[in-house]
């Protein structure tokens, strides 16, 4: 079953009998008795073919179906349905099978709420991915216009739509085609329009350069997007910044990561995964006077960091606490750096599942690789040396062991780097300077200050933010969908990033 149109009236606007010409007055309320009889079945029981229909049906589980033949040949019967559904007080949804039989839905009297809203919402992201039917595929003007004789539109519904895509269009002024194309659409909201409505149409659906919307890709290039781990708050926009990076290039992404719980695991079997600071404690060298009170630091600050009701300005404070104090207690250790590489290759399986992969990937596109990490940049460079991915695109800007002679001074950074400050230092230091060019991100990080990490970043265009969270789910997936655009629950490996690389570049 194809989709053919949906049509709803809305509470806000005035649907009584003064909005209704009155010859039509009789027909509508014969209509809406006939919509409160007739209920065949249950909007879950139709079998529609399309699969993002399917997916968004949820708003209609309580509309009621009325079934009406109509043939090709019998253009009176097509009008006589016209001319009470175009009356009808009440919102409705036309549907036609390949037999070109007509299903019209309408809802039951409580169904007045947001989801009508959401609905309409829904239309104009099928036109805008088309991902709709065939019939929004092959231009919405049509429908507006009513220049298809199997459309059947309201007058109401017109204006709404209309209001919609006006809404649209001041928020992207890109899509205008003509520069008078805003003013006309705007009075064309109340006076029919109906050029000013086709040409943009006509822009937005048929004329999108360099890359036409057919090319565009859909969700179903993601199959991983769609397990029950991934948590995607609007998929539509993920859609269209996705393919915004793909429309791109390489030669215009860069990927800006956190290290610790980001490229490293955030637990193998259940157990925790050090952090970079503490796979540094085990080296054999550092006395345990140091190892004590670096272990009475993490038992204060870590609770702090993953909190999900501490207000984040207090986080941070806490967090430069943190930092601040583990500076001090390095200086005056005795310390060879070689013993480095040994820790790293002591936690040989830290790293994600596939995080080789996806360095050697974008290694052979020549995407640079950022690596913001609050942890120990000199652990991060050994744990990549070993795994073979310090590829020369990878640039690591991190704290820095500093030496004095042969003892540990503290860090070579002047402001320490912590979860919530990573991008002060980025503009602090111009560390993206040198990749101003690159205006599309993949983002990836494990908390909400790893979200805001290219924020404050001129000339940023698509960035498309990826959060892997572990602990506290229940209380803390919220507010990581509203910082990140995909996040991952409980996911130990790189296979989204990977298939999202994949179909980008």
């Amino acid at each position: 079953m194809m989709l053919s149109f949906a049509d709803v009236s809305f509470p806000d606007i005035k649907t009584s009998n003064d909005a209704i010409n009155s010859n039509s007055n009789e027909n509508s309320k014969k209509n809406i008795e006939m919509s409160d009889r007739t209920i065949k079945q249950n909007i879950e029981d139709i079998n529609i073919e399309d699969n993002y229909i399917k997916d968004n049906i949820k708003y209609y589980k309580n509309f009621a179906i009325i079934e009406n033949e109509k043939s090709k040949d019998n253009s009176h019967k097509r009008k006589n349905i016209k001319d009470k559904v175009e009356t009808t007080v009440k919102p409705f949804v036309l549907l036609y099978d390949e037999n070109n039989k007509i299903k019209i839905l309408t809802p039951f009297d409580e169904f007045y709420d947001q989801n009508l809203l959401n609905y309409i919402d829904d239309i104009w992201n099928l036109i805008k991915t088309n991902k709709s039917p065939d019939m929004i595929k092959h231009g919405l003007h049509q429908l507006l216009i009513n220049s298809d004789d199997k459309t059947i539109v309201s007058y109401l519904i017109k204006h709404r739509m209309l209001q919609k895509i006006m809404e649209q269009v001041q928020n992207k002024p890109e899509l205008m085609v003509l520069s008078n194309v805003q003013r006309t659409l705007a009075v064309g909201i109340w006076h029919g329009g109906v050029e000013s409505v086709r040409l943009f149409l006509e822009f937005a659906c048929d004329s999108t350069p360099p890359t036409t919307m057919n090319n565009e890709l859909t969700i179903d290039k993601f199959p991983v997007l769609r397990s029950k781990h991934v948590y995607i708050k609007d998929k539509i926009a993920v859609l269209e910044t996705i393919n915004a990076i793909r429309q791109s290039g390489a030669s215009n992404l860069q990927i800006v990561t956190d290290f610790d719980l980001t490229l490293t695991k955030q637990h193998i079997d259940g157990r925790h995964v050090l952090s970079s600071f503490g796979m540094f404690r085990h080296c054999k060298q550092l006395p345990q006077q140091y190892l004590d009170k670096a272990k009475d630091l993490y038992n204060k600050y870590r609770p702090i960091e993953i909190d999900p009701e501490m207000p984040v300005n207090k986080k941070a404070d806490a967090m430069r606490d943190w930092m601040m104090a583990a500076q001090n207690l390095l200086k005056g250790i005795e310390f060879d750096p070689h013993e480095l590489e040994e820790v790293a290759q002591a936690f040989d399986n830290i790293l994600r599942d596939g995080t080789e992969e996806f360095f050697k990937k974008l290694y052979n596109v020549k995407v640079p690789i950022i690596i913001f990490s609050a942890g120990l940049g000199d652990i991060v460079e050994a744990v990549l040396r070993y795994h073979n991915a310090l590829f020369d695109n990878v640039k690591i800007f991190s704290n820095f062991l500093k030496y004095n002679g042969s003892q540990l001074d503290g860090f070579k950074n002047d402001m320490p780097i912590h979860v919530y400050n990573k991008n002060e230092c980025a503009l602090e230091k111009n560390y993206l300077k040198i990749f101003q060019k690159r205006q599309n991100v993949l983002l990836m990080g494990d908390t909400i200050g790893d979200a805001n990490m290219v924020e404050g970043i001129e000339d940023t265009k698509a960035v498309l933010k990826i959060g892997f969270l572990y602990e506290h789910v229940e209380a803390s997936l919220n507010s990581f969908m509203e910082n990140f655009d995909i996040v991952l629950v409980d996911d130990q490996t790189m296979q989204v990033p990977i298939e999202i690389i994949q179909n980008i570049l």
